[in-house]
C-alpha cells in the first residue's frame, strides 16, 4: 500500500515538475518566514510583556485588514489576467486604473487621520494614525502581488515576503539589543518596513505605474472591472481571517490590555501556521488554473489525501509549545488553556486556505465563497458573543472559536464546486475530538 502511494506521488511530480517547483519554492520561502516569526511570536512577547505586546498586536491585527481598502483590485488582476501576456494596451488600462486607485487611497488616508483625532486615549490615537500611514504601502504591495501572480512570477511574491520579514526582524533585533521595549518603536519599525517593500515592489513592476496613461473613462472602467471581479475574493479573505480571530475583538473591548496581550499571543501562534498556509494557497491558485480541467478534479482528491495526513503534525506541536511557554514565557502561562482549543483550528483553516479556496476561485465561485464565509462569520460572532455573555470567560471564546471553525470547514466542503470529487472527513473531526478531550481532561489533573 505504501509503495503504491509513493509511486502515485512520484508520477504526480514527474507530470507537474514546474508546478511542484513553484509550490516547493513557496513552501521554502514561507518556511524561512516561519523561522523568523519565532522572533516576533516568542522573543518579542517575552521581552516587552503582555501590556506592550497587547498594543502592538492591536495595531498588527487591524493592519492585516487594510488591504480591503484596495477594493479587490489585486485579486481582480490575478483572476482576469492569470497566465496571460499583458500587451502595452492592457498595461495602459491597468496603469490608468491604478492612478485612480491611488487618488482614493489618499482620501481614505485623510479620513482615517480624522478618525484618529476622535479616539479617546493617546494609545488609540497613535495606533489609528500609524494605520493611516500604512494604507498606501499596503495597497501597493497587494496590487503588485496580484500582478506578479498573474504573470506567473510567484517567486518574486515569495522573495518579497522573505525580504519584508527579514527587514522587520533586523529592525526588531536592533531595538531589543538596545533595550528599547516600547511598542511605538516596534510599530514604527513595521511601518518603515512596509514603505521599503512598497518602493521595491514599485520598481519591480514600474511598467504598470510609469508610462502612457489612457483616458479617465478608460481607467475608471478598468478599475470597475477589476474591482467587480476581485472584491468578492477580497471580502472573502477578510471575512475568513475574522472567523478564527473574532474573539480578539471581544477581548479587546471587554478585558484589560494585559488580558488582550495574552490572548493575542496565543492567536499569534496560530497565525504563524495560517500565514504559511495562506501564502501557499495564493501560489496554488494560478497553478491549478493553468492545469487541464479533468486532471484538476483528480488532483483535488490526491492533494486532500496527503494534506489530511500531513496536517496531523499540527497536534504534535502542543507538548513542545506547552513546555516552552511554561518555562520561558511565564507571563503568558496563565492563558495556556487557550492553546488546547486554538491550536486545532490550524487544521481545518489550513485545508481551506491551501486547497478549498483556490478551487472556489478556479471555478469562478467567488459569490458562493463569500456567502459561505459570511454565514460562517455570523455563526462565529453568535457563538463567541453568547459564550462571553453567559460565562464571562475568555476560555469560552477560545472554545467556541474552534467549534465555529469546524462549522466553517464543514460548509466549505459541502458547497465545493460540484465538479470536484470529495472524500469523507468524519475521521478528521474524530481525531480533533480525541485531542481536545484529552487536553480538557488532562487540565483537571495537571497544569
Amino acid at each position: 500500500m505504501i509503495i503504491k502511494k509513493l509511486k502515485e506521488a512520484a508520477n504526480y511530480v514527474s507530470m507537474h515538475k514546474k508546478s511542484v517547483g513553484r509550490v516547493g519554492f513557496a513552501v521554502l520561502a514561507q518556511g524561512l518566514i516561519g523561522l523568523m516569526s519565532v522572533l516576533t511570536s516568542f522573543v518579542l512577547p517575552a521581552r516587552i510583556g503582555p501590556e506592550e505586546y497587547g498594543y502592538y498586536q492591536e495595531f498588527f491585527f487591524y493592519l492585516s485588514y487594510l488591504n480591503v481598502l484596495g477594493i479587490g483590485v489585486n485579486d481582480g488582476i490575478a483572476l482576469n489576467y492569470a497566465g496571460m501576456e499583458c500587451s502595452e494596451e492592457k498595461k495602459r488600462k491597468i496603469r490608468s486604473a491604478l492612478f485612480i486607485q491611488i487618488g482614493y487611497i489618499i482620501i481614505a488616508t485623510i479620513v482615517f487621520c480624522g478618525i484618529a483625532l476622535l479616539q479617546g486615549s493617546l494609545e488609540k490615537k497613535f495606533i489609528v494614525i500609524l494605520l493611516s500611514a500604512n494604507i498606501l504601502p499596503t495597497i501597493i504591495i497587494c496590487v503588485e502581488s496580484g500582478i506578479f501572480l498573474a504573470e506567473n512570477k510567484s517567486y518574486i511574491y515569495n522573495l518579497a515576503a522573505v525580504l519584508q520579514k527579514t527587514i522587520f526582524c533586523l529592525l526588531l533585533v536592533l531595538l531589543l539589543v538596545n533595550k528599547i521595549h516600547y511598542y511605538r518603536w516596534i510599530i514604527l519599525s513595521q511601518t518603515l518596513t512596509n514603505y521599503l517593500i512598497a518602493i521595491v515592489f514599485f520598481f519591480w513592476a514600474k511598467d504598470y505605474y510609469i508610462g502612457r496613461l489612457g483616458q479617465f473613462q478608460e481607467g475608471f472602467k478598468e478599475l470597475g472591472m477589476l474591482s467587480s471581479t476581485g472584491i468578492m475574493v477580497a471580502l472573502s479573505v477578510a471575512v475568513s481571517g475574522l472567523i478564527p480571530s473574532f474573539g480578539r475583538i471581544i477581548v479587546e473591548h471587554f478585558c484589560s490590555i494585559s488580558e488582550y496581550g495574552i490572548y493575542s499571543f496565543y492567536i499569534s501562534l496560530l497565525s504563524i501556521v495560517l500565514s504559511f498556509t495562506s501564502a501557499v494557497g495564493i501560489v496554488v491558485f494560478p497553478i491549478i488554473r493553468n492545469t487541464k480541467s479533468e486532471l484538476v478534479k483528480n488532483d483535488y482528491q490526491l492533494f486532500d489525501k496527503y494534506l489530511s495526513i500531513a496536517g496531523l503534525g499540527i497536534y504534535l506541536l502542543y507538548p513542545i509549545l506547552y513546555l516552552f511557554i511554561k518555562y520561558f514565557l511565564k507571563d503568558y502561562y496563565d492563558g495556556i488553556g487557550y492553546l488546547g482549543f486554538l491550536l486545532p483550528i490550524c487544521y481545518p483553516i489550513a485545508k481551506i486556505q491551501i486547497l478549498m479556496t483556490p478551487y472556489y476561485k478556479m471555478y469562478r465561485k467567488e459569490k458562493q465563497l463569500l456567502a459561505v464565509n459570511a454565514v460562517s462569520l455570523v455563526i462565529t460572532v453568535a457563538l463567541n458573543s453568547v459564550a462571553y455573555l453567559v460565562f464571562r470567560n475568555t476560555m469560552a471564546i477560545a472554545m467556541t472559536s474552534l467549534v465555529s471553525c469546524d462549522f466553517y470547514y464543514a460548509l466549505m466542503r459541502r458547497y465545493l464546486p460540484r465538479e470536484v470529487k470529495k472524500q469523507n472527513s468524519v475521521w478528521e473531526l474524530a481525531v480533533q475530538a480525541v485531542f481536545v478531550g484529552g487536553i480538557v481532561v488532562g487540565g483537571f489533573f495537571y497544569k
